[in-house]
């Protein structure tokens, strides 16, 4: 018993240390990494300032608004998290938003955001928590649909009142609009019989433990997460069209919210590996149709980046020492 005792202590320890050594070294790496994106962006800097100089002239503290939503953003972020982990612990609101956080700081340095799942899960004690994968694809799922469609909406709009190629091509468009819309409507509504099928196919029968807890979703509990995830979207779609407007790209609320929508659902169906230009790729490419100034559209789509992504990321990166790499059985 006592010799049991004793190589329990000593495994907490190496445990212990081990996590320590770990936490260390994705501290360093995602130091490294934010530093490394922002020497990229290096060339752009004192143009940037100019930019935010402009718009202070102009509109003095209003331009302070896009940055008082940021935490507001993450807070229904946070909130929808906790919601959703509830299945597999109770966790305080604290404790989701630092989740939150630590999943950007990860998930900024990670292809794809893959990292936002594990810096989510690693703050969970549940050694079961394996299952909140399920948990974080029902976060992320949710609000693309949301961004599916709002952005749908822009891309009807560009078909037929901005670029109008041919009624056929415009037709076949709106169609596959629609149906995309539908199919994921359908995976949210029925997504206990989606989950049996995938049960039944043998490649994916290993992964089903992991996102099994979806099953557990009550369509009214999934309708509360939707809600959520439109409360968000309209919180960091206004703070893009507060930056749009006070750059002066256009003064029609009407246009600037038709072109965050495209945007974010640009940025969200592209596939790239990191989070580099596509959202201001896209921010140029619809504003083009209006002859506004590539420079306004870039600096704008960069300030929502810096507040968006780059300070929850730094904010996150010093709560790695907060994860639980290793839990208790």
């Amino acid at each position: 018993m006592q010799y049991n005792h004793i190589f329990s202590l000593k495994k907490t320890r190496n445990n212990a240390l081990l996590s320590l050594a770990l936490k260390i070294l994705i501290f360093v790496s995602l130091s490294i990494y934010i530093f490394f994106v922002l020497q990229n962006k290096d060339q752009l800097y004192d143009d940037f300032l100019i930019f935010i100089g402009t718009i202070f002239q102009k509109y003095g503290w209003f331009i302070l608004l896009p940055l008082l939503l940021f935490p507001v953003n993450w807070a229904l972020e946070a909130w929808k998290w906790k919601y959703l982990t509830q299945k597999i612990e109770k966790v305080s609101f604290l404790r989701s938003y630092r989740g939150i956080l630590t999943g950007v700081a990860m998930g900024f340095a990670t292809p794809m955001g893959l990292g936002d799942y594990a810096g989510r899960i690693l703050q969970l004690n549940n050694p079961e928590r394996a299952k909140g994968l399920g948990a974080v694809f029902i976060s992320r799922i949710s609000q693309f649909y949301i961004t599916l469609v709002c952005g749908s909406a822009s891309l009807i709009f560009i078909i037929y009142r901005v670029q109008q190629i041919d009624i056929f091509f415009n037709t076949i468009f709106l169609f596959f609009i629609i149906i995309t819309n539908l199919i994921f409507l359908f995976l949210l509504l029925f997504h206990h019989r989606v989950l049996l099928i995938l049960k039944e196919i043998s490649v994916l029968k290993k992964v089903y433990p992991y996102v099994e807890i979806i099953s557990q979703y009550s369509f009214r509990e999934l309708l509360f997460v939707l809600a959520l995830s439109l409360a968000r979207y309209i919180v960091f779609s206004a703070q893009f069209v507060f930056i749009l407007y006070f750059a002066g790209v256009s003064s029609r609320v009407d246009i600037l919210l038709l072109g965050v929508n495209f945007i974010f659902l640009a940025k969200s169906v592209i596939p790239t590996l990191f989070d580099l230009w596509v959202r201001e790729t896209a921010a140029v490419y619809f504003f083009s149709f209006f002859m506004i100034a590539s420079d306004q559209v870039i600096f704008s789509s960069l300030s929502l980046w810096f507040i968006n992504i780059l300070m929850p990321a730094v904010l996150g990166l010093f709560l790695i020492f907060k994860l639980k790499l290793f839990t208790r059985p």
